[in-house]
């Protein structure tokens, strides 16, 4: 640390008299400097310098002389002073020949040209000179740099450190680092030597250089982290300037954030303090895994926080284990990067043998051992003998047994038998128990534990020492390992024993699998009797069976598989269906390589879950397979069987595609297709069958090992056209013709059916009439209107096509012509033939093909306009796998394919797909650039494609799984070379010599100029839009454009060149150009989209708009402009622009505006709506007039009560009439209702009594002037209503209504009057029996029910908590709770996420359930009788709870709180999960909220409510679940998991929730249980 000196400091801790101090400081400074190690004599008041004169080393004779002067004082006036010195220094020293000035303060430089000293410090100078003496200066810089010095360190600290204590608070640091690294040994002793273990800690340096501020060094323990950082500091000792700290994790478990540091007058911010201006601050904490046993991991938290804060860097070491729970509390938001200290090589250990000579065993899983450091460290330290070399395993262990375990060397008072028998009760007890700790009992020997403490096996878990654990893992390893395997040696019935005080915990059976794999991997003898009497013994719990099948089926051993194939031999159904459940479960390794791709690439925000893409592992799966395909005749194929069985053939052949155990896969697929299918009566069933799906699936995974069987199979589908819906093998057909993910290998294995199938279900071989009026455009190109696969999004990967031409790219090619000639032909003499012509492709003067040509055709592969989805995906296929050739191969392959496309093709959608590939790599493919330019129309159908990429791939898919597609199509039209054209290829051409040779662009340029030449022969009697690209291309057409500017750019200066080109054309695109530009001009496109935003709020969009924003007159003007535009008009003008801007400006600006606007705004206004009103088409304002509807309702008012055109409230009657719509309705609620009441109940009352009679009428009048008349007709009626006193709404009669009108009338109510509540309830006492009777079919057709519902859902949000009890009350009985009531919640939800009113919301969420547990009691009840709900009520329910549990499909995915949902509703879900946890859906809406709007807020509460649910209702672990309910508990599951698995070690209570859950997921097959099960035990 090297703090700058402070001389402010200096002058605060001298402030009394700073002279004495600093002319003591020139004392040490002057002696320091001329090695005056004694000091130098002094008289006392020494004259004109501080002490005698010193005689240097180099001869000469110095004095010093100190000066300090306060700020105020000005250095030139001090010249005769220092004068006067050096004169009597001269007098009174004889020999003296040099005087250094110490000086407190710096000279300011001279202002006079080229000189830098003052003239005062000049004339000083001359001066001492003149009389033989040097001046030199020592002012503040030369101070500071001198100070700057290790030897000084202390000279600063005593006059510069205002608090000199601070120093020692540094040196108490790194004191403390020192003792940390003093303990930590990179070596192991050896014969009295130090074994040096190489340690790689490149990434530590790499680290200090980056800018990551976190890393994270992590493996098993022992394996060498805490060395390698140690050594890494070694390394970096030379570098002083960075500051290092370290403390241990258990440094940081403290109270407070003061106390973790070792000095009582300092904290932790003024360690921030000391440290903030060192560049390099590195803080490492060693172990930190301890932090799990921390008492106050809050505080641990946040010291780590605040160092992060401060812009420290953070160096962590922890065990590999507890690094992902570490980093998931304490770095959720922080990047880290992580680097792992693996265990040693076997070379590595073959090296430190050579350079530490000692007896190495030979056998390879000694070896294996000794990798790990901790085996090492025990080995070395081990007595040893000439036999040592010829251990195995058995011995080795045997060995630690005796002389670490027992200690055999200290026979005394019989600790050996002590320790022994103490460590095996310790452990047994903790497995039995579940628990990672042991309590002391009273009858425990202290003795004992004092001796195996200080061997350092165990440790107190806590400082009461009332409890203990063992201090590595290796050691519960050594002794569980020993504990069974002398079990095992015991000579009678040792399975009736075996298992004996170990209880069924999971500690205890992990532990077990353990040592039975390592035991079958030595080849124990014994083992086989063992195992078969295990298999024998009826009273052992089915746990520890299972726990033996998985250990034998993840042996790689002969001795595992041959017990393996004696238990099959026996033919037991039960053994052989728990082995293939087992088997899917449990025998997992490796994660998918694509997955582990995405992992090790980063990507930003993907999470992955490891265990749900683990790949199948072991021979025991094929050993599986194998016995199931040579007995799946004599298999019960039970719907248990079919169900293991085909979960593991999927999961096998996801992951392996070729091997013997994949053909067994696809042969038992295929035959229990085939059974399924002829013991199915409804075949039709058959498309929603998981088990069916899934089988098609594997059989095409599988298809390169069954393809002799799978060829046959379609050869015959196609013999007997049995492709269509219906037939046997439609679904496979299908998923083998879908697109790249789903049809397997079926491309490898038989690409010739393959091809066959495509053309079969793709091409109509017998076109039949189509009745359709609109008929599907596949008509006009010969396809067949109904593929099965919905080929949408289109995208490359949407059909196999892709797959095949890449496998087979001539018959792939041959293919994609065939099926593009042959629409075309269609194409060409379809209702769509107007849209055709011929071009002509001239290869040379010989050969030439014609080709069918249209706008539609050329941008087939682009998706940007309409076409059959089936072509456009196979084009866009052809494209890809081009460009992937084009790319990787020589540049005559890639030519020798285009080259075949275009010769081949009659019709322009190959071609315009070749020129893409052209435009991508124009390079490689001038060849066929020099055949494409020969056909004029090229360019500008290429040119229109240019033009259209905007609106490619607009049509987005609705699915998850379409994005996929989406994403290929991103990237596809994210090339760069989309933007280019045809034309733009051809210039480039003549300006980019790229690669080639002078003499070659030479030849290129002249290539390309005889064929333009020769094809611009007649340009003049082309058309116009062919001309154009042919002069624009040539650059010898280009002249200096005159009236352009030269631009200059970087220092150069640009001339414009443009093309000369006939008059007319010129004159005929400058007419074009300027009647485009009056086009957009005329349209007041930018009033628009502002008025539209403003009127929508949407604010990021209209501030934009300055020139409307800051000057609203401005888009006035441009209003009355359109206004006067629509009265010159002959034709019908949209005034939508106009009228969105009239709203806003009456809206937002009216006090902005004059008096003039505003009312020329209210003109228009009226204009409008009477216009609207009295005409018989909306066509003047298209959908704008809701955007003045509000100004409307502003203008009304009980003052004029005339029936006439003048009056607002005559419009409102007549738009409630005949436009009420959706947006009016709120109007009157919430606007007239809240502004004039009295107005509002006017208008109801009008509305109420005139809607029957112009309904009744509504015939009559016919469609011209319908509503003008009605009211017209009844003015004087319409005017005796207006003026009818309505004091409160009980006198308007709403019997006259019909059903329909009744409901939708609730629309005009203002929610929050409470006044009407009995109104309303009264209402709905008529009419909720209706609305929610389940059986009413009739109700369906009322148009305003679900309007209805949506209004009553948000009226109950608005009401007091004790009027939204009475409501209920009066509700309740009416009310089925079925569809509309399920519904009528949904809604309730929804407007509540738009609008929050949460204290009622949870107000009737509370009031209802008493309601929804009594409807679940009786569903419960029934269903335990043995009835069963139909499949609709099934869904209603199902729905009913859904939506009460908050899981309606509301929420957008990724959303993971809502603030409506808080943490004090946690007890909602726990009374569901005790109540109702006994319906399946419960579980499964739980399951989901934890992963979407409760994910936040509910992420430790959630495993609780799993647990009650499963644990209550134990007939969950059979029943059918909601198809997404086991992901979404194995996904909260494993987030949980990785955040607390370190810490559920000391939570007891909670890690039993959790092994519930998890227990519950790997009885339904969950291979994520299982691995995640695997992690917490």
């Amino acid at each position: 640390m090297n703090r700058p000196v402070d001389w402010k400091a200096f002058e605060y801790k001298f402030s009394t008299d700073p002279r004495p101090a600093f002319e003591g400081l020139a004392y040490i400074l002057f002696c320091h400097e001329f090695k005056q190690t004694y000091g130098i004599f002094r008289y006392y008041n020494q004259p004109y310098i501080e002490t005698q004169p010193a005689n240097t080393a180099d001869g000469h004779k110095v004095g010093f002389q100190a000066k300090y002067y306060d700020a105020g004082t000005q250095m030139s006036s001090k010249e005769q002073d220092l004068k006067d010195a050096i004169k009597g220094a001269k007098n009174k020293y004889a020999g003296i020949d040099r005087i250094i000035f110490y000086i407190n303060k710096e000279f300011s430089a001279s202002s006079a040209k080229d000189k830098d000293k003052p003239e005062y410090q000049l004339h000083i100078e001359k001066y001492g000179a003149d009389l033989g003496i040097e001046i030199q200066w020592r002012g503040q810089s030369h101070i500071e740099k001198m100070l700057a010095e290790e030897e000084l360190k202390y000279v600063k600290n005593m006059y510069f450190n205002a608090d000199a204590g601070i120093d020692r608070f540094h040196e108490n640091l790194i004191n403390h680092k020192n003792s940390i690294l003093k303990h930590i040994h990179s070596t192991i002793r050896y014969n009295e030597k130090e074994v040096k273990i190489p340690q790689d800690y490149q990434k530590l340096t790499d680290f200090q250089e980056s800018d990551t501020q976190v890393m994270i060094i992590h493996g098993a323990a022992g394996a060498g982290k805490s060395a390698t950082v140690k050594d890494f500091l070694e390394a970096e000792k030379k570098q002083k300037e960075k500051i290092t700290l370290m403390f241990s994790a258990s440094d940081l478990d403290v109270k407070e954030e003061n106390l973790f540091l070792y000095d009582g007058n300092y904290g932790l911010q003024d360690l921030f303090g000391l440290y903030k201006n060192e560049e390099h601050r590195l803080c490492i904490i060693d172990s930190a895994e301890k932090y799990c046993t921390a008492k106050y991991p809050e505080v641990f938290g946040d010291i780590l926080r605040q160092f992060l804060a401060r812009g420290w860097k953070i160096l962590i070491t922890i065990r590999t284990f507890y690094k992902d729970s570490f980093c998931n509390t304490f770095l959720k938001n922080t990047t880290y990067s992580e680097q792992e200290i693996p265990k040693l090589k076997k070379e590595t250990l073959t090296e430190i043998n050579t350079s530490y000579p000692f007896v190495l065993p030979t056998d390879p899983k000694v070896q294996d051992l000794l990798c790990n450091l901790f085996y090492l460290n025990l080995y070395l330290n081990m007595d040893h003998s000439s036999e040592d070399e010829n251990m195995n395993v058995t011995l080795f262990r045997g060995a630690i047994w005796n002389q670490v375990i027992r200690n055999d060397f200290q026979q005394y008072n019989n600790l050996p038998v002590k320790r022994e028998a103490f460590i095996q009760q310790m452990v047994c007890d903790m497995l039995a128990h579940e628990r990672y700790t042991y309590p002391l009992k009273a009858t425990d020997d202290f003795e004992t534990i004092s001796a195996l403490e200080n061997s350092g096996i165990i440790i107190p878990y806590q400082e009461n020492r009332k409890n203990w654990m063992m201090s590595h893992d290796v050691y519960e390893e050594i002794v569980t390992n020993h504990i069974f395997t002398e079990r095992l040696e015991q000579d009678t019935y040792p399975e009736k024993t075996f298992f004996a005080d170990l209880g069924n915990s999971l500690r205890s059976r992990k532990s077990y699998r353990i040592w039975l794999e390592s035991r079958l991997s030595d080849g124990d003898e014994r083992i086989l009797e063992f195992l078969l009497g295990l298999f024998d013994d009826e009273e052992l719990e089915q746990q520890w069976k299972d726990e033996t099948l998985i250990a034998l089926m993840n042996s790689e051993s002969e001795e595992g598989y041959f017990i393996l194939a004696t238990l099959l031999s026996r033919s037991e159904q039960g053994l052989f269906t728990r082995m293939m459940f087992l088997l899917n479960t449990a025998c997992r390794g490796s994660m998918d390589p694509e997955m582990l791709k995405l992992i090790n690439n980063g990507q930003n925000g993907i999470q992955i879950n490891q265990y749900r893409y683990t790949r199948p592992k072991g021979t025991a799966w094929e050993t599986l397979l194998k016995y199931t395909c040579d007995n799946r005749d004599r298999i019960d194929w039970s719907e248990e069987n079919l169900s293991v069985v085909t979960e593991a053939l999927y999961a096998w052949t996801q992951a392996n595609h070729e091997g013997e155990a994949t053909r067994a896969a696809g042969l038992i697929a295929l035959y229990l297709r085939k059974k399924i299918y002829a013991e199915t009566k409804y075949k039709y069933g058959l498309e929603n069958k998981e088990i069916f799906k899934k089988l098609d699936d594997i059989i095409l995974n599988a298809a390169k090992e069954i393809k002799t069987e799978l060829d046959e199979l379609f050869t015959e589908v196609l013999r007997t056209n049995a492709v269509n819906y219906g037939s046997e093998y439609y679904l496979l057909v299908q998923k083998a013709i879908s697109n790249v993910m789903d049809c397997g290998m079926i491309h490898v294995a038989i690409p010739e059916t393959l091809i066959k199938l495509l053309e079969s279900c793709w091409i109509e071989s017998k076109p039949e009439i189509e009745w359709d009026a609109h008929p599907r455009l596949e008509t006009d190109f010969g396809l067949k209107t109904y593929y099965g696969y919905e080929y949408r999004p289109a995208s490359a990967l949407q059909t196999p096509v892709y797959k095949v031409l890449i496998v087979k790219p001539q018959l792939g090619m041959k293919f994609v012509l065939n099926l593009l000639n042959c629409s075309s032909e269609h194409y060409q003499n379809s209702s769509l033939k107007a849209e055709c012509k011929e071009i002509e492709l001239i290869f040379s003067e010989e050969e030439k093909v014609k080709q069918i040509c249209s706008e539609r055709l050329w941008q087939m592969h682009r998706n940007s306009d309409s076409n059959p989805d089936v072509l456009e995906c196979v084009l866009m296929a052809l494209e890809k796998w081009l460009l992937e050739v084009a790319k990787r191969f020589p540049e005559k392959l890639v030519n020798k394919f285009c080259l075949f496309l275009l010769k081949n093709s009659n019709n322009v959608a190959i071609t315009a797909t070749v020129l893409s590939v052209v435009e991508a790599y124009p390079e490689k493919l001038f060849g066929i650039s020099c055949i494409l330019i020969r056909t004029k129309e090229i360019c500008y159908y290429d040119t229109c494609r240019g033009a259209a990429e905007i609106r490619a791939g607009l049509m987005s898919g609705f699915l998850p799984r379409d994005k996929v597609f989406e994403e290929e199509r991103v990237t596809s039209n994210n090339f760069e070379f989309r933007k280019i054209t045809f034309e733009q290829v051809i210039m480039d051409y003549q300006i980019k010599r790229g690669d080639l040779s002078r003499e070659e662009f030479e030849r290129r340029i002249s290539t390309l100029y005889s064929i333009i030449d020769q094809v611009t022969e007649d340009i003049e009697n082309w058309e116009p839009i062919y001309q154009y690209a042919y002069y624009q291309m040539d650059l010898r057409r280009y002249t200096i454009n005159q009236e352009q500017e030269p631009v200059e750019k970087n220092g150069r200066k640009y001339l414009e060149l443009k093309p000369q080109m006939p008059e007319k054309l010129t004159e005929l695109r400058e007419n074009e150009k300027k009647e485009r530009e009056a086009f957009y001009q005329h349209r007041h496109t930018e009033l628009y989209v502002w008025s539209y935003a403003r009127y929508q709020k949407r604010t990021k969009t209209y501030r934009s708009y300055t020139k409307y924003e800051e000057k609203p007159e401005t888009a006035y003007t441009e209003m009355r402009e359109i206004w006067e535009e629509k009265n010159d008009a002959e034709g019908a003008v949209d005034l939508s622009t106009a009228i969105y801007t009239c709203a806003v400006l009456l809206r937002d600006f009216k006090e902005k505006l004059s008096e003039k606007a505003v009312a020329d705004c209210g003109e228009m206004v009226q204009e409008v709506v009477t216009q609207w009103l009295q005409s018989d088409s909306d066509y003047l304002l298209s959908s704008a007039i809701e955007a003045v509807l509000p100004e409307i309702v502003r203008w009304v008012s009980c003052e004029d009560l005339s029936a006439d055109w003048e009056n607002p409230l005559y419009w409102v009657i007549g738009i409630l009439l005949e436009h009420r719509g959706e947006t009016f309705s709120p109007c009157i609620a919430n606007i007239l209702w809240k502004q004039d009441q009295h107005a509002a109940l006017k208008v109801l009352y009008t509305y109420v009594h005139l809607f029957p009679i112009y309904r009744k009428k509504y015939w009559q009048y016919g469609k011209t002037g319908r509503l003008k008349r009605f009211l017209d007709e009844n003015k004087d009626l319409i005017e005796q209503d207006f003026k009818e006193e309505i004091s409160d709404i009980t006198k308007i009669n709403i019997d006259v209504l019909d059903f329909d009108s009744l409901l939708s009338f609730h629309e005009l109510l203002n929610k929050d009057d409470e006044k009407i509540f009995s109104f309303i309830v009264n209402i709905g006492k008529k009419i909720w029996g209706r609305i929610f009777d389940k059986d009413d079919e009739s109700d369906k057709r009322l148009t305003g029910k679900q309007a209805y519902v949506r209004w009553l859902a948000d009226y109950a949000l608005c009401l007091s908590p004790d009027k939204q009890k009475k409501l209920l009350q009066c509700m309740m009985p009416c009310v089925s709770m079925e569809d509309t009531f399920a519904y009528w919640i949904w809604e309730m939800v929804a407007c509540e996420v738009e609008r929050t009113r949460y204290a009622a919301f949870w107000n009737i969420w509370n009031l209802l359930q008493p309601d929804i547990f009594r409807k679940c009691d009786k569903v419960k009840e029934l269903e335990k009788s043995g009835d069963v709900l139909h499949f609709k009520e099934r869904k209603a329910f199902d729905q009913l709870i859904k939506n009460y549990l908050l899981t309606s499909g509301i929420w957008p995915k990724g959303l993971t709180s809502w603030d409506s949902l808080k943490h004090e509703n946690a007890d909602f879900y726990r009374r569901a999960a005790v109540r109702i946890g006994y319906h399946p859906i419960v579980l499964d809406a739980i399951a989901y909220i934890l992963n979407s709007i409760g994910k936040d807020t509910f992420s430790r509460e959630g495993v609780e409510w799993l647990s009650i649910i499963i644990k209550n209702n134990p007939h969950l672990k059979k029943a059918d679940l909601p198809v997404h309910t086991r992901y979404f508990i194995e996904e909260y599951m494993s987030e949980l998991v990785k955040r607390e698995k370190v810490t559920l070690r000391r939570e007891e209570h909670r890690r039993k929730q959790v092994l519930v859950v998890l227990d519950f997921l790997v009885e339904r097959g969950s291979e994520v249980g299982f691995g995640l099960r695997e992690d917490v035990v």
